[in-house]
């Protein structure tokens, strides 16, 4: 990865061996672009007499059944067939209109990128520097400090006619330009260390390879509005009421500001790298230049700095008294990736939706949230991984405090949430307004950002207490299953917010509503209804589509790796709660016949008694490693799901028999014979590790932990 070692060439500073900050936020850079293109090209390519077609064709099939009855979840396949036949081709058309957007915005990308070092040569009229004739010296001066550098191949270098004291660095492909000011040229040989702390940091860019990312961002602020605003304004002229002209226009407005602020984001973040190699007698002349700038720095400045390409002076001072500062976690980091992620989530899931074959297990109407999730989360994990492993490695390298990522990844959630809300007003919302339903939705999604916060800064700390800071390759590899892990892991924390946002087409059916409807009452949203909808969720994708929930589960075990002790503890407390627990089956099935024979029960009874045999082992599991969780430090959020994974996988077997034999006790009338229960299978794999998990998150501080575990095992048994 070029980017990898910013200001770790010769003469630069001491550095983490993983990929930059300019690199990160180019890849938020990128997704802000790529997700406010798509929202805009939903309007864009739209045959309006298709649409209109369709729309009387839906507004005609009142009289028909709901194609999904919210109340018992069944499906009327003649309904949906009624519907599926009035859409026609509209998901080809969604997919066509997608591709072309992307493509143009690629095509206008690539357009400027190329067209860019040309426009700048011609408009600043540049001269090669080996062209000028009488400048021998300085020819040979800067081929010293390319050496010095340590750059392989020479950039080109031309000479502008600007008096001031600076440079500058563009290019595209192979292509490398330095550019001199006139004034820098005089400095040669008025001020040679004013000269020389410029020329490397120009160089700096170079050896970053930050050259191509800030080009390509540059290109792209430039590609939004060429690409999207004009369409999208061309097609708003005359064909649109002004009342949604005005409820989109200004969503486009602020897409806009914040693809800028993005891009800006990066040319200050490669500033701040460069300014890190210069060490020595050049540190003392680059404070002289940056002193002279004549610049507000107060609050105010501080924060207008934000929309400025260039960071303040007085920030670059004060980064290199503390170069610590380069490699700190900031929230305003992770509020930008997750607004930018945000709102291209929508436009994705209903482009994730419109493909003509779904991931297996999943059905049509929530299958795009796991590959639109999966897409977004690989951008936020390189973004996460990056800003909490940078500051681990400088915690380790120098021995101060690291950051513990709860800030970082709630504000990370907080910009899913607002980005989303941007993009998109979602149908639960508008069905059941209720400001309850808001905050507990919204605590709920903070609170498990911060926590996945939480674990990739622990990740990072236990895998590099056991690596060396010069330690290149093992540093760069436990950084790369870190990110493995965290796009997983991300991927399904997204997708479950996309998951609460699904509805059909007409509004009428939508996962509240759905979950309300089974508890009888499919008008009235009450709290108990937000917490069955993440049971109701947890148990159709544990049934449908296993892979998405182990997926996740593997991942939260990646940092149980590192800390070798801790693990073998964990799989000892595991096997013997597993095993414990398979010893009680049988006691449970004893219990089970008697109750079973009891003629004075009713049907439904003896069925919940039957089919909850597996409740006794299950919960006893989930009290053991919910107790031990939090009563040591020395079993942490991963190693009690390991000890939860361990111990349900000693259960599977146990109650595939128990399932094979409750027949016999219960006197069925199918006999005795073999039984496999995907639901028990299911229950096991999941109540267990979901209990444990929740135990291990909620273990606080020493002083509370004994109330936790009574808090913990009270509501367990309950």
């Amino acid at each position: 990865m070029p980017t990898a070692t910013e200001g770790a060439g010769p003469a630069g500073a001491v550095a983490p061996p993983l990929p930059s900050a300019t690199l990160g936020r180019f890849v938020a850079a990128v997704t802000a672009v790529v997700g406010t293109s798509m929202f805009g090209w939903q309007t864009v390519l739209v045959d309006r007499e298709a649409t209109r077609q369709r729309a009387e064709c839906l507004a005609g099939l009142s009289g028909l059944p709901a194609p999904v009855d919210v109340r018992t979840g069944t499906v009327n396949e003649e309904s949906l067939a009624a519907v599926q036949q009035c859409l026609g081709t509209l998901r080809g058309d969604s997919l066509r209109q997608m591709a072309v957007g992307l493509a143009v915005l690629a095509a206008a990308t690539a357009a400027v990128y190329l067209a860019a070092p040309w426009c700048e040569r011609w408009l600043r009229d540049l001269r090669r520097l080996d062209r000028v004739p009488g400048t021998g010296a300085l020819r040979s001066a800067l081929a010293g400090l390319v050496r010095e550098a340590g750059l392989r191949r020479p950039p080109v270098f031309v000479v502008s006619r600007s008096a001031r004291v600076s440079g500058n660095t563009f290019g595209a492909g192979p292509l490398r330009y330095v550019r001199l000011d006139l004034g820098l040229v005089h400095a040669h040989r008025t001020a040679p260390p004013l000269f020389r702390a410029v020329v490397l940091h120009e160089l700096a860019h170079v050896r970053n390879a930050d050259v191509h990312l800030t080009r390509l961002a540059i290109a792209q602020s430039w590609a939004f509005p060429l690409a999207v605003l004009v369409p999208v304004g061309v097609n708003y002229v005359g064909s649109v009421p002004v009342r949604r002209l005005l409820d989109d226009g200004w969503r486009l407005a602020a897409f806009a500001l914040i693809v800028q602020v993005s891009v800006w984001s990066v040319l200050r973040a490669r500033e701040f790298a460069a300014d890190a190699g210069l060490t020595g007698d050049d540190l003392p002349a680059a404070r002289a230049l940056l002193a002279a700038v004549r610049r507000r720095s107060g609050r105010w400045a501080r924060l207008g700095s934000v929309f400025r390409f260039h960071p303040l002076a007085q920030a670059r001072v004060d980064t290199l008294a503390h170069p610590g500062r380069r490699f700190a976690a900031r929230p305003i980091e992770a509020l930008g990736a997750g607004i930018a992620a945000g709102i291209g989530a929508p436009p994705l899931v209903d482009l994730m939706s419109s493909l003509p074959r779904q991931l297996p297990g999943l059905d049509r109407l929530t299958g795009g949230a796991v590959p639109a999730g999966l897409l977004l989360g690989v951008p936020l994990a390189l973004v996460t991984t990056g800003a909490l492993w940078r500051c681990a490695w400088w915690a380790r390298h120098t021995g101060a405090a690291a950051a513990t990522g709860t800030a970082f990844g709630a504000a990370l959630a907080c910009g899913l949430a607002v980005g989303r809300r941007l993009s998109w007003v979602t149908a639960y919302t508008d069905q059941h307004r209720a400001w309850w339903i808001e905050v507990t939705l919204g605590l709920l999604w903070i609170v498990g950002g911060a926590l996945l916060g939480r674990w990739v800064a622990g990740g990072a700390r236990a895998y590099l207490r056991r690596v060396a800071p010069t330690d290149t390759r093992r540093t760069r590899l436990a950084w790369a299953g870190a990110v493995s892990a965290t796009s997983v892991l991300t991927a399904g924390y997204v997708a479950s917010l996309l998951v609460l946002d699904t509805a059909t087409l007409d509004g009428a059916t939508t996962m509240l509503r759905l979950v309300a409807a089974r508890e009888g009452h499919p008008d009235t949203v009450t709290p108990l209804t937000l917490v069955d909808l993440f049971g109701f969720l947890l148990r159709t994708v544990s049934a449908q589509a296993p892979y998405v929930f182990v997926l996740p589960l593997l991942a939260l075990l990646h940092p149980a790796l590192a800390a070798r002790r801790a693990s073998r503890r964990a799989v000892r407390l595991g096997v013997v709660a597993g095993a414990v627990g398979a010893r009680l089956l049988p006691l449970a099935l004893l219990g089970v016949g008697l109750v079973a024979r009891d003629p004075g029960l009713s049907a439904t009874t003896t069925a919940a008694v039957v089919d909850g045999h597996t409740l006794v082992p299950v919960t006893f599991v989930e009290l053991t490693i919910a107790v031990a969780a939090v009563a040591t430090r020395r079993l942490s959020v991963p190693h009690a799901l390991l000890a939860a994974v361990d111990a349900g996988l000693l259960l599977a077997p146990a109650i595939l028999a128990a399932d094979t034999l409750v027949s016999c006790v219960t006197g069925a009338a199918i006999g005795c014979g073999p039984v496999v229960d995907r639901v028990a299978v299911d229950r096991v794999l999941t109540h267990t590790t979901v209990g444990a998990e929740l135990a291990a998150a909620l273990a606080g501080d020493a002083p509370r932990r004994r109330w936790t575990a009574a808090g913990l095992a009270v509501g367990l048994a309950a």
